[in-house]
């Protein structure tokens, strides 16, 4: 009889700790959710808020410090925020906006901004763990003025830099352009095949300066002329 009722109580605890962390998760994601849209109705979209039992870290770089202080000011008065850890920058404005990746083969090299140091760290651990050898982001800082979803655009560019065996792959504003020798024929079918490689809606994928490897021509015995731009 003990057991039963241990046993029973045990599973009845082991619930209300399951359903009180599925509540909190539930209430944290509707509290950035909220955050995001009153962030976004004040035209701040550099701003990223991450929430954690109400505790909010608010991460992103801004043209200014007004900038910086007003995103603080919306996040701290949203009702439900229980504190803001304010991980903001101020960081000078690019123009052009542009990531570029340059393959040979022997080395990647990665320059240009991103909207953060913070971007700066992640991307430059995405490279490391895709490019294993011969990489230099040194090239890479932060800047503001970056277009919407310019990360996912760039992380589609490092996967479409993944295939070529020499080239280059850069985004520009909201054009990803592709150039160079890719890997194989499987790798440029994907590279100039419309809509493999993945990029944000409003993005535009650029590839018709890719070819095929020269041994890969020879055997088909066909020319390496890639179709026209998606």
């Amino acid at each position: 009889m003990f057991r039963w009722v241990a046993a029973a109580i045990f599973t009845i605890v082991i619930l209300v700790i399951v359903g009180a962390v599925g509540d909190r998760a539930a209430t944290d994601t509707e509290l950035a959710a909220r955050i995001g849209d009153r962030l976004a109705n004040e035209g701040i979209g550099w701003a990223e808020a991450e929430v954690t039992g109400r505790e909010v870290r608010l991460v992103g770089g801004a043209e200014t410090d007004e900038e910086r202080a007003k995103a603080a000011t919306i996040v701290r008065s949203t009702p439900g925020v229980r504190s803001v850890d304010d991980r903001t920058e101020t960081v000078a404005a690019a123009s052009p906006y542009e990531f570029v990746i340059e393959r040979s083969e022997d080395s990647t090299v990665a320059r240009g901004v991103l909207p953060n140091s913070r971007d700066v760290g992640r991307i430059q651990d995405e490279l490391a763990t895709t490019f294993v050898s011969g990489l230099d982001t040194s090239g890479l800082s932060a800047a503001s003025g970056a277009p919407v979803n310019f990360l996912l655009a760039v992380e589609g560019g490092i996967s479409a830099a993944e295939l070529l065996q020499s080239g280059s792959v850069s985004v520009d504003e909201t054009a990803v352009r592709i150039e160079g020798v890719a890997t194989d024929q499987a790798a440029y079918d994907a590279l100039t095949g419309g809509g493999t490689i993945s990029v944000p809606q409003g993005y535009t994928v650029v590839s018709d300066q890719v070819t095929v490897p020269a041994e890969t021509a020879d055997a088909s015995g066909e020319d390496e002329a890639a179709p026209a731009s998606q």
